[in-house]
């Protein structure tokens, strides 16, 4: 401590003669320490206290629970929330949390009676009412009051929401980020296809699964961008296919390895391609030799271009000399076994790059799907110019490849929507994130789906917004979930139908009390780009509409505490609902919470009294925003 003071103050001679080594430190917070934990523990054996917890990151086989505490402070006349202990706990069972918590109370002499409530995340293991940590609880004190965190429902309520949807949304916000992260190269060639298409310079965001607020915003600033990034990424993956990888230089001759071996031993291509069984990328599959690049150094090319395509032709100097060498036997050998020349592969390879790579952009445009279970490429093993024995060998079913018939069935059976997931979402499989950002840019679907993502994630934001302000909130929870799930019912269900029925029991399932296409609320972006783009399945878009709502709707009606008494009767502490609530809510915690000490009937008559001039006062509207009592 003495060099910190002396750096702090060089001016103060007290400062300059104060020496404080780390044992007289150590000792001093020490002691300091025990001072204030004594002084908790006083508070909360007398008085009502809080508690909360959550398991620190499982770095370790051990994890340590930080025990906060909320208390009233009677020498600040105000609510102090403090750190009590932070024990170590190596099994994060609900039994053993317990334990954990009960012996740091139990040595402390304070009592579960005093414990108005606990605070902890939404996972099973704190929350879960048979064998979760809050069913131990329940047991010391049933008048315990659980909370869960709100913030987290309505992020996990958009979450399910968003994957009824048949894009990955996010998916395509972390494969743009991170194309551009290490690259500055990339980063302004996308600043000057912003400039071309005059728009705002700006950077792409992050977006961070678990910011439950970054989503919007990451969409925002790509629908935004979206011309720029769309010429961007077309232009990436059209000078990707250009690029050419450079042929390895080998001493001698410039056979590939499979045909050196051929020369040197004499030993048939049938057996070489029966004893060396190639392996695609994607599945095992056995494709061709000469169709596969015999260099290394074309790997790392392909890896460097983002693309998955088959070797490039070198120059024409060297297309004969890397298959077949000088030597004039090496030609009479291939044309003995009817294999074809590589010049006649690379030039249908280059016919078709990279052109062909952009018609399948725009062709399989609008297929960025939830990924399926197969993992079978879906380039074509083999071609007819190829030769019968290389035919007969590609055209073999895969052995254990029953996901690879189930992606051919589903592109068959195009009349049932599920079939036809799961075949566009085989087409995406396999490719590289460059080819599926094309994908999902070229796409009218994708844009049409962020926009009406845009438009509707506010509701959720607005109300997380509100609940994570630092000023006590539960006594507007109740109100802003029901806000929220009334507001979220409207933009699906009929006016008539949620006036008929309580909100808990509308019937927004049936579809005769939902909305008509026209009136179901998309957003007017959504709604004129629907429009300008007559060639969009609009059925397909209003059924995702509709699922988007519905399950959002089942998470809140589920998950969300909406029937909670604990929270209707708090409203009771909103100030501005004074007058329209009455004593039974103050009574309601008085004989839920006994050790307030209001449970008496004098108590109450006394209580009932003030709350009365409660009722009555005129309150400056100043007072709304005066400091708040914990914090003065």
């Amino acid at each position: 401590m003495g060099p910190l003071l002396r750096k702090m103050f060089p001016n103060n001679p007290v400062a300059k003669d104060f020496h404080c080594g780390q044992t007289m430190t150590k000792s001093i917070v020490q002691t300091l320490a025990r001072d204030t934990e004594k002084e908790i523990t006083e508070a909360m054996i007398s008085g009502p206290y809080s508690l909360a917890t959550d398991g620190s990151s499982d770095m370790d086989d051990v994890k340590l629970y930080p025990l906060v505490v909320r208390y009233f402070d009677n020498s600040k006349g105000g609510v102090s929330t403090v750190l009590l202990c932070m024990p170590e706990c190596r099994e994060s069972t609900a039994a053993q949390i317990f334990q954990l918590l009960d012996e740091e109370l139990t040595k402390r002499n304070i009592s579960w009676n005093n414990c108005l409530s606990f605070g902890a995340d939404n996972a099973n293991v704190m929350q879960g009412l048979k064998t979760g940590l809050a069913s131990h609880l329940l047991k010391v004190n049933p008048n315990m009051y659980i909370v869960g965190c709100a913030c987290h429902l309505l992020h996990l309520a958009a979450e399910k929401a968003e994957s009824e949807l048949p894009i990955h949304v996010e998916e395509i916000l972390i494969d743009i980020y991170y194309y551009l992260d290490k690259s500055s190269k990339r980063k302004a060639v996308l600043r000057d296809f912003q400039c071309l298409h005059n728009t705002e310079v700006r950077k792409i965001l992050k977006h961070v699964s678990t910011r439950w607020l970054s989503l919007k915003t990451c969409i925002d600033r790509i629908l935004m961008l979206w011309p720029a990034l769309t010429d961007f990424f077309n232009s990436e993956l059209q000078q990707g296919g250009k690029k050419k990888p450079t042929a390895q230089k080998r001493k001698g001759s410039g056979d590939p390895p499979v045909m050196k071996k051929c020369l040197k031993t004499g030993q048939s291509q049938t057996t070489v391609n029966a004893t060396s069984k190639p392996k695609s990328a994607t599945g095992g599959a056995k494709k061709p030799l000469l169709t596969q690049s015999a260099h290394p150094k074309s790997s790392c090319a392909e890896k460097r271009t983002g693309t998955s395509s088959s070797w490039p032709s070198a120059p024409s100097k060297t297309k004969s000399n890397m298959l077949c060498g000088s030597s004039s036997s090496s030609s009479a050998f291939l044309k003995q076994f009817k294999i074809p020349t590589l010049k006649s592969t690379t030039q249908k390879s280059d016919s078709q790059a990279p052109s062909s790579k952009l018609k399948s952009s725009v062709a399989v445009a609008g297929q960025m799907h939830k990924p399926c279970t197969s993992t079978v490429s879906q380039k074509s093993l083999t071609k007819k110019s190829e030769t019968d024995l290389t035919s007969k060998t590609a055209q073999k079913p895969l052995s254990g490849s029953s996901s690879s018939s189930a992606c051919n069935s589903s592109k068959k059976a195009t009349s049932k929507p599920t079939q036809q997931k799961t075949a566009s979402a085989c087409s995406v499989a396999g490719k590289s994130r460059l080819e599926r950002v094309c994908l999902a840019l070229n796409d009218k679907t994708t844009k049409l789906y962020c926009l009406f993502l845009s438009t509707v994630l506010p509701i959720f934001d607005e109300a997380n917004l509100l609940l994570q302000r630092d000023e006590p909130c539960i006594h507007v929870l109740h109100q802003t979930l029901m806000s929220t799930l009334r507001k979220l019912m409207s933009y699906l269900v009929k006016p008539m139908s949620i006036k008929q029925h309580s909100l808990l029991q509308v019937p927004y399932a049936n579809k005769d009390h939902q909305r008509t296409d026209d009136e179901l609320f998309i957003g007017n972006s959504a709604r004129e780009f629907l429009s300008d783009h007559q060639d969009i399945d609009r059925v397909m878009f209003f059924s995702k509409v509709r699922a988007f709502y519905k399950r959002a709707l089942d998470y809140m009606l589920a998950k969300f505490p909406l029937s909670d008494d604990l929270l209707r009767h708090a409203e009771v502490a909103d100030i501005k609902k004074r007058e329209a609530m009455t004593f039974s809510s103050v009574n309601y915690f008085a004989q839920r919470m006994q050790c307030l000490g209001f449970s008496k009937a004098e108590k109450l008559d006394e209580l009932e009294k003030e709350f009365i001039s409660f009722q009555l006062e005129e309150f400056p509207e100043e007072i709304s925003t005066c400091q708040r009592v914990d914090k003065q």
